[in-house]
């Protein structure tokens, strides 16, 4: 800043007068600011494929399950992949500038994970998602606990918990995992009543 208004004291080749002066007198002719930032970047109508995801660029961004097959607005800035169903925000990523990347958000297949619990272990989202190393060392204890007990699958009772994270936030319910897991307890009933 400092060096640039230094350069406003400078005569520009062919004029007789300071840049400053040329810049006060022009800001006399300029419009206003708008009220509202400007929004920069790519806007694009996009088709959700069956993986429930989309591409931009060279990357694939997840959305909601229930989304698939429909056409959404995509809205890429410099730091955020947004998209959009008519007005209504389906989901957002970080914007990944590295190539051949899946970005993914873990509760965009909850649904489905809740109808498929066996797909758990292998979702990618979970393996590589923002869930903490934690939440699978709880899963697996999970399923080593209810198989003793002769009780339904527990990767559909963690399905449950994941669930709880479109409610609650993933820090919370993490919390709420820690404590039950303290106290011995690993069903989804017991994270919900900590919460």
């Amino acid at each position: 800043r400092t060096q640039c208004q230094a350069d406003q004291q400078r005569v520009m080749a062919g004029r007789v007068r300071a840049i400053a002066d040329l810049l006060a007198e022009e800001r006399a002719h300029l419009t206003p600011l708008p009220d509202y930032p400007l929004e920069v970047g790519e806007l694009r109508e996009v088709v959700v494929r069956s993986t429930a995801r989309v591409r931009f660029e060279t990357n694939d961004y997840s959305v909601p399950v229930r989304s698939v097959g429909s056409r959404l607005t995509l809205k890429a800035d410099p730091f955020a992949i947004r998209l959009f169903s008519g007005s209504a925000l389906v989901a957002t990523h970080p914007r990944s500038y590295q190539r051949g990347q899946v970005v993914e958000d873990f509760r965009h297949y909850v649904p489905l994970l809740l109808e498929k619990p066996f797909a758990v272990p292998f979702a990618s989202a979970l393996r590589q998602g923002s869930l903490p190393s934690s939440w699978d060392t709880y899963r697996q204890r999970l399923v080593r606990e209810r198989e003793a007990l002769g009780l339904d699958d527990g990767n559909r009772e963690f399905a449950r918990i994941l669930h709880l994270c479109l409610a609650h936030s993933v820090e919370a319910v993490g919390a709420a995992l820690e404590v039950a897991a303290a106290s011995g307890r690993y069903s989804a009933e017991a994270v919900r009543q900590v919460l």
